[in-house]
């Protein structure tokens, strides 16, 4: 689920749906989020993003156990976009990327890089997504909903 979407070719399941062509881009302004479930409470350890050229200068990684209440586990005002890879510590069955201010004057968007696997099993969870979390127990990588 996210904040808003550009328009129909940008969807919030982008984020994570381990397609090279597609994205998720919000709508041209300040805040927007992205948020994803993880099915039940974790222990987080990392959460990876991978921006488009359009990525967000200012930006939270917060989570939450009921969508109401967010706890910031990371926060940022000078982004560089690319490929960020933050250790985070906190847990909550929903993490959110509460982007606040844009670097460019285009959409906060994420492309698709990376890969998510379960750790310890081999079994690929989502081939190459924008939004990696990783916690205690595995590598994670859920549908935006």
């Amino acid at each position: 689920m996210a904040s808003s979407v550009e328009n129909d070719t940008f969807p919030a399941s982008a984020a994570v749906d381990g397609d090279t062509g597609t994205r998720w881009s919000s709508a041209f302004s300040d805040p927007q989020w992205l948020r994803v479930d993880l099915g039940s409470v974790q222990q987080l350890t990392r959460v990876t993003l991978n921006w488009e050229a359009a990525y967000a200068k200012s930006f939270q990684i917060q989570t939450s156990t009921d969508t109401s209440t967010w706890t910031t586990v990371h926060s940022t005002t000078n982004a560089t976009g690319g490929t960020q890879n933050l250790a985070v510590a906190g847990s909550g069955r929903y993490v959110r990327v509460y982007g606040t201010a844009r670097a460019t004057p285009y959409a906060h968007s994420r492309a698709v890089a990376g890969d998510g696997q379960q750790a310890g099993t081999g079994q690929r969870l989502n081939p190459r997504p924008q939004l990696v979390v990783e916690t205690s127990t595995c590598r994670r990588v859920s549908p935006a909903r």
